[in-house]
């Protein structure tokens, strides 16, 4: 039987607004975290080490990207981009 929303599955392992990040990266735009993360594990799932949430999942993409948020220092971008070696 043929799923009847195969994309579900791509929405699952990509970030939930990832139409919107993709737009604001080509446009250039500023980028702020409403939350900086201060510790790896409040990121990735301690018993799985996936990521934990969609918080995770756009910060991944936006590391993936190279795409630095406005409010995040060098230092800590350099040491959550770190995170996801």
């Amino acid at each position: 039987m043929t799923p009847f929303f195969p994309e579900k599955r791509l929405l699952k392992e990509a970030p939930v607004n990832k139409l919107f990040l993709d737009e604001a990266i080509k446009r250039g735009d500023d980028i702020a975290l409403a939350t900086i993360p201060d510790d790896k594990y409040k990121i990735f799932d301690l018993k799985t080490g996936g990521l934990n949430g969609n918080f995770a999942k756009e910060l991944d993409y936006l590391v993936r990207n190279n795409y630095k948020p406005v409010n995040v220092t060098s230092s800590q971008w350099k040491i959550i981009k770190d995170w996801f070696q």
